[in-house]
């Protein structure tokens, strides 16, 4: 199970100004305020632990209903710039972080050591575009390339307020999250390997 978020720093929201005098303390752990207030990439790093809580939260919504989000709740621990761990209610989940440009791109994941394959991609909206749309069709187009499925065969509906990825009508087995932000949308899935005697993907 997984949950992703999504952050374009190019978005008037993320900039320093922009924020609430005390957001920093009423969001951030106080692990997380001594790291940003050493950071040399202090704006980066702040919208890093906001997208990592964001990723959580889906991830624990889909476990727990009625879970609410308060993102003071989910401590985030970074390794380095592209891994680490979110802690929330005495669970552990593993983080990865996606950083190309101003874009940060955040995916939680509740087993380190899945069998399951990770798929995920960002994609830039066009002014005009639905950004739910777009990254349900960028999920489509890799879930049916990965898993050799007509793109037809896929659709998606709602448990709640999670977004389920149909294949021929039917509850895929394939874990998804979608994000946006800015002009970014964003998913990600797990989905099982076709065989278990296949490589990675190159």
């Amino acid at each position: 199970m997984l949950g992703n978020d999504v952050v374009d720093l190019r978005d008037s929201e993320t900039l320093d100004g922009a924020r609430h005098p005390r957001f920093d303390r009423r969001v951030f752990t106080r692990d997380e305020l001594a790291a940003l207030h050493t950071s040399s990439h202090e704006r980066a790093l702040r919208w890093s632990f906001w997208a990592a809580k964001e990723a959580a939260y889906k991830l624990v919504k889909k476990r727990e209903t009625r879970a609410v989000f308060s993102p003071v709740r989910f401590a985030v621990h970074l390794l380095d710039e592209q891994s680490g761990d979110v802690c929330w209610n005495g669970s552990r989940f593993a983080l990865q972080l996606c950083r190309h440009g101003a874009t940060l791109h955040a995916i939680v994941c509740d087993a380190p050591h899945r069998t399951r394959e990770i798929l995920h991609g960002v994609e830039e909206l066009a002014s005009a575009c639905d950004a739910s749309t777009v990254a349900r069709g960028l999920a489509r187009e890799l879930v049916a390339k990965r898993l050799a499925w007509p793109t037809s065969e896929i659709s998606f509906a709602r448990r709640g307020r999670a977004p389920v990825l149909l294949h021929r009508g039917e509850p895929s087995g394939v874990d998804l999250s979608l994000s946006h932000h800015g002009l970014l949308a964003a998913f990600a899935c797990e989905v099982m390997p076709v065989a278990e005697a296949a490589g990675p993907l190159q």
